[in-house]
């Protein structure tokens, strides 16, 4: 498609949140897009009394004293600040209103509203009405409410029509198990991102961009007449889209809930440490074992040091097991073990890598005969290339790939004469490292620049997205090791078989997932990583 997209926004108020106002900045500041109307529609208001969700109205006032005083959802301006044209939409419309609003050919209207409800507008745009829509109402409190570790937004079109429209994309974030006021202003801010991706891709693949998507039903109430009977369709994505605000009767056991979760929260954050441990398996004819009950410990006997990250690599006789070490108080420092197969003897662990910032995540590959290591140096926001000096102690910086940039767990792979990166970014401060992967090329390591993929960020979820080792290939297919975030840092990890890899597209699917929780007292994993000779893993240990 040439033709830069027209875009249309639907709104319900004269004064619009931030996460609203990025929405129509990302549109007008693309290349691809054009900002051409803004629709007002009349405010739905809400007809429950008061009376009877007395105890929700006082819960939400006590925790937006708590946690929403910075908040950026609270701040607003005014609506005729972005929009030179804006059209009333009251609740009842009249068909020249309509070919009105079909004059500027529009491709997409954007509903920005807060609560949903049907309109006559749905299939006035050429690609539809789009919505970000939360899992019932009201928006996030419900994943916080039920202890949900995971909070999603999905971003549908919607249709009245009996054909339905489509899940155009999600984006799940870790639920803030404290505040639903926090949890709302996370999720908001990192899923208004989805509209303006994804309007990209509507831009380069035209009406193809539909045919990989979920079709879903519509959102519409009203009957449809078909075969002279009438049916009410009401299916949806999700499970438990009728819930609503919150009875007195409801917030009791809600309150029980959270007295119970606030008690564990506090319990673990005072009683409960964490010391990651490294454990190893000889491999016999897998390349990777699974029998983590046969699994030895390597790890630090001092109580207040972690290892973490290991990556293992195989050299004739010898097997290289780097490392991050971080004591308390500490930054990370990388180290490494060496394992002779003769004597069959671990060494004592030797320092590779020191600096003024925090160090993690040693990525150590071969490339031409040389050992090559990206470490993690998100504290000085950089993603930085080492040269071996002499193996595996010495290393000397060779260039910065990717500079101001606030990235971790970078993970590189060669495959059909193309580098690829893959890496976790926060792309505003105060945003998770876990939420969002995205990709990079190239097709020299060292002279190249990095691209950015065009479906960046190519996952938005934080229960798959961060990066737990190097890509695993086997018999021409590549799997991707995870974590699972949800809930907290390291509660799982996932094996994701890369299905579509190339400069245009990238999906994966989750094959396996790897819980460790009760065993062995283990309370979190987060890095998986193999060589012939050896599979090794981290493991956080409870200890009180």
């Amino acid at each position: 498609m040439n033709k830069k997209l027209k875009i249309a926004v639907l709104v319900d108020s004269d004064m619009i949140t931030p996460y609203q106002s990025a929405i129509l900045d990302d549109i007008v500041g693309s290349d691809f897009s054009v900002l051409s109307l803004c629709v007002k529609a009349k405010k739905i208001s809400n007809d429950m009394s008061k009376a009877a969700h007395l105890l929700y109205y006082s819960y939400m006032k006590l925790d937006c004293k708590i946690f929403g005083k910075n908040l950026k959802m609270f701040q607003s301006e005014l609506l005729s600040n972005k929009f030179d044209t804006i059209v009333n939409f009251p609740s009842f419309i009249d068909e020249n209103m309509l070919d009105d609003i079909k004059e500027y050919n529009l491709d997409v209207i954007i509903d920005l509203r807060e609560v949903f409800s049907t309109t006559k507008l749905n299939n006035i745009a050429t690609f539809g009405l789009w919505r970000l829509n939360h899992r019932g109402f009201p928006n996030a409190f419900w994943e916080v409410a039920d202890n949900h570790n995971i909070t999603k937004v999905t971003l549908e079109k919607i249709s009245s029509s009996f054909e339905g429209g489509y899940l155009l994309d999600t984006f799940a974030i870790t639920t803030d198990a404290k505040s639903p006021h926090k949890n709302l202003n996370m999720i908001r801010w990192r899923s208004h991102t989805l509209v303006i991706k994804n309007l990209k891709k509507l831009h380069i693949e035209g009406k193809s961009f539909f045919l990989d998507k979920k079709c879903k039903s519509t959102f519409d109430n009203s009957k449809l007449e078909i075969n002279d009977k009438k049916i009410n369709l009401k299916l949806d994505f999700y499970e438990d889209v009728k819930k609503h605000i919150p009875t007195n009767y409801d917030m009791i056991k809600i309150f029980s809930n959270i007295f119970r979760k606030s008690t564990k929260m506090l319990f673990r954050k005072y009683m409960i440490k964490q010391q990651w441990k490294l454990f190893y398996i000889e491999n016999d004819k897998e390349l990777i074992n699974f029998s983590f009950d046969k699994y030895k410990e390597l790890s630090s006997k001092s109580i207040n040091v972690d290892w973490a990250d290991p990556f293992v690599v195989d050299e004739k006789d010898k097997s290289y097991i780097f490392f991050e070490e971080f004591a308390l108080n500490q930054k990370g420092t990388l180290h490494v073990i060496t394992y002779d197969v003769k004597t069959k003897i671990f060494s004592e662990p030797e320092e590779v890598m020191s600096k003024d910032y925090h160090l993690s995540y040693p990525f150590v590959f071969s490339y031409a005969d040389e050992y090559y290591m990206i470490p993690e140096s998100n504290g000085n926001k950089t993603i930085d290339l080492y040269k071996t000096t002499n193996f595996p102690t010495q290393w000397e910086k060779v260039k910065t790939l990717i500079d101001d940039i606030v990235a971790v767990d970078s993970t590189i792979h060669y495959k059909d004469d193309i580098w690829w990166m893959f890496t976790n970014i926060a792309p505003k401060d105060g945003f998770s490292t876990s939420d969002e992967l995205y990709i990079y090329y190239c097709q020299d390591l060292l002279n190249d620049e990095w691209i950015a993929h065009k479906q960046n960020p190519v996952i938005c979820d934080s229960s798959v997205a961060r990066n737990a080792g190097k890509i695993i290939e086997k018999n021409n297919i590549l799997y991707r090791p995870s974590q699972n975030c949800s809930g907290y840092y390291g509660r799982a990890l996932n094996i994701n078989k890369i299905e579509i890899l190339n400069e245009n597209s990238y999906k994966e699917c989750t094959i396996d997932t790897i819980d460790l929780q009760g065993f062995r007292d283990i309370q979190a994993v987060h890095t998986l990583n193999s060589s012939k000779r050896f599979t090794i893993i981290d493991i956080g240990f409870i200890k009180i």
